[in-house]
């Protein structure tokens, strides 16, 4: 029975270790982009766009005159602090391909329209909300372990209860068994009576501290073994 619960233990353990290995893994800083962005609806008005910027007119300007992505569009295109995760996998792309203060070379196609990018600056940040799952993460297995701390400590307790009581009732049987055997014998009634009287008094005890025990599957096994049959388990 120990061992199940340090097995048990263990498997926990080793579990909790490769989960915060894997939640520091994942804390570890990450690229945020500070960008503009200018998304048309088709790669003809972006090409027009391209050809403007190449000539030298102001990226945010543009992108507050032709960009069909309005959030962005009224702060000039400019997108801040935004993690590459979080990105459309073609703008991480194109991003990634950039240094601050470039700009696409040409237009690319994504599935929200026609874009380019000008990247304004890149800084490597932890996520703040990589950073709360991971401790909601430990903080949710801590609280596992606790539990299974506790009901192991529970189950000891009800076990060894349960064993001193089956110990108890299985005391009981013999000398219940030895009193019938004692009757129509040499003993006198008197002897006869005392003793039954201290076995009632020890039956009234044994169900005082035994009547309330709880039990799960595993104290049905430690009833069904052997040494621990009695009428008091069978009961139950």
């Amino acid at each position: 029975m120990e061992t199940r619960w340090i097995s048990a233990t263990r498997k926990a353990y080793l579990a909790l270790t490769m989960i915060l290995a894997a939640a520091h893994a994942w804390a570890e800083p990450l690229p945020h982009y500070d960008f503009r962005v200018i998304i048309s609806k088709d790669k003809a008005s972006m090409e027009q766009i391209q050809n403007k910027l190449n000539a030298g007119a102001d990226f945010g300007k543009m992108a507050i005159e032709n960009s069909i992505d309005h959030n962005s569009a009224k702060n000039g295109g400019l997108i801040r602090q935004e993690p590459a995760h979080r990105l459309q996998r073609d703008f991480a792309e194109e991003l990634k391909s950039l240094k601050p203060g470039q700009r696409s070379s040409k237009p690319r196609n994504s599935e929200f329209g026609w874009f380019v990018i000008k990247l304004e600056s890149v800084e490597m940040t932890d996520d703040e909300l990589l950073l709360k799952a991971n401790k909601q993460l430990a903080e949710q297995i801590r609280l596992d372990l606790e539990r299974e701390a506790k009901a192991k400590a529970e189950f000891e307790n009800v076990k060894a209860k349960f064993e001193s009581c089956a110990r108890r009732a299985s005391d009981l049987d013999g000398e219940h068994e030895e009193l019938k055997r004692r009757m129509g014998t040499q003993y006198s009634e008197s002897e006869l009576r005392s003793d039954w009287t201290r076995f009632k008094r020890k039956v009234s005890g044994f169900k005082r501290d035994c009547s309330g025990i709880r039990y799960n599957e595993e104290i049905t096994k430690v009833c069904s073994h052997p040494a621990y049959k009695s009428r008091w388990c069978s009961s139950l």
